[in-house]
């Protein structure tokens, strides 16, 4: 559906919504809808971005930018912080982080690319990202929507949060197999990033997974969270980071998310006999509870 969406927008010509003559403009409804579709377009280059880097496939709309001749649509530069806002906050940082991801594969392409040279960089843009998110409180504004019972605009920035944090996981995983043409990456444990930054960011996104699951206990979710994220990467990523401490209590709060996280799973999986590897898998994290427990 994705290879198809983006095979439609470029028959549509979408990436030429601005090639107008000289002197000629647009009336103000034909402008409004105008913006949505650049908007439309935009989002779909976040998603290109996202499939490239998490499944290492080919651009299938972004090869030739510097051809392209359309505007990012016009967006207020006062906006508060509310509810009203959350749809435009979205793609504002969508935005942001497709121009940092973007960046990361320019420099990847780069002649006589190596680990060494590029590692300082991408660290610099995993900072980046995580800043990105804290200078719009996202997280803390996930949480109260999710308190006030907001699921609309819960999952907009939940879905920005989430792949936010997973850029940061696969941007470092990248690293450690780079030149590598497989095309399912962190295929065994030897390729699961172990990067400080990278476990910072799969704490930050189980946190945010384990919210969605409670309140969203039915294996449609955790189809999406397995799908589109990933989710067992950074729960292999925290995990590592755990395993490989001097001081295992030392990480007891790592311990009991992982276990919520695994008891979340075995609840949003139900019945689902699919699920069950999985969930027994989420009860692995137990005996290292046991080790965190101080009581």
């Amino acid at each position: 559906m994705y290879t198809y969406a983006c095979e439609y927008a470029q028959v549509l010509n979408l990436q030429n919504l601005d090639a107008r003559g000289p002197g000629i403009s647009a009336s103000d409804a034909g402008e409004a809808k105008l913006d949505v579709d650049r908007k439309d377009f935009w989002e779909l280059i976040q998603m290109d971005t996202f499939f490239r880097l998490l499944f290492n496939r080919p651009p299938a709309i972004t090869h030739n930018m510097s051809s392209w001749k359309v505007n990012l649509p016009w967006l207020s530069g006062s906006l508060p912080l509310g509810p009203s806002a959350v749809p435009t906050v979205s793609f504002l940082v969508g935005s942001r982080l497709t121009f940092i991801v973007s960046c990361f594969f320019q420099e990847l392409e780069t002649s006589g690319c190596d680990e060494a040279s590029i590692r300082p960089k991408t660290e610099e843009k995993c900072r980046e990202i995580c800043q990105l998110l804290a200078e719009y409180k996202i997280e803390d504004w996930i949480h109260r929507l999710l308190a006030d019972g907001n699921k609309g605009d819960y999952w907009y920035l939940g879905d920005i949060a989430m792949m936010a944090y997973t850029y940061v996981i696969f941007m470092l995983h990248k690293l450690a197999v780079l030149g590598s043409k497989a095309p399912h990456p962190v295929s065994s444990d030897t390729e699961v990033p172990d990067a400080p930054l990278a476990a910072e960011a799969s704490r930050r996104l189980l946190r945010i997974v384990h919210a969605i699951m409670v309140d969203n206990p039915y294996p449609e979710t955790m189809c999406w969270l397995l799908n589109m994220y990933r989710i067992y990467v950074a729960y292999a990523c925290l995990m590592k980071s755990i395993l490989r401490a001097a001081d295992v209590r030392a990480h007891s709060d790592d311990i009991e998310l992982l276990k919520m996280v695994g008891d979340a799973i075995v609840t949003a999986s139900g019945s689902e006999r699919d699920f069950a590897p999985l969930g027994y898998a989420g009860g692995t994290s137990r005996p290292l509870a046991a080790l965190g427990d101080f009581d």
